[in-house]
């Protein structure tokens, strides 16, 4: 809720961004109790993102815009928040 802060919640989020944050160690006791640790709400957020790439940044101020629905239809089209395989992850 609010707007995106530089607050860094636990260790799971990442330092120096802006954005709005989860606090991943508070949310593995509902992961645990629906038998699954997906993190599909995270993974699949598109303000999640690394903003160090310029279009993602572009995607977070567009998603502001009336082209909001584009932006998130384009996010799935793009791949983002698909699951992956644990190899390709660790790497």
């Amino acid at each position: 809720m609010g707007e995106p802060t530089f607050v860094v919640n636990n260790k799971s989020n990442r330092k120096g961004v802006k954005k709005w944050s989860v606090n991943a160690e508070k949310c593995f006791a509902f992961w645990a109790a629906q038998n699954t640790d997906c993190a599909a709400c995270i993974r699949t957020c598109p303000y999640n993102k690394d903003y160090r790439k310029w279009w993602h940044r572009t995607a977070r101020w567009l998603a502001g815009t009336p082209l909001r629905r584009l932006v998130f239809a384009l996010d799935g089209y793009m791949g983002y928040g698909q699951r992956l395989r644990p190899d390709g992850w660790w790497r």
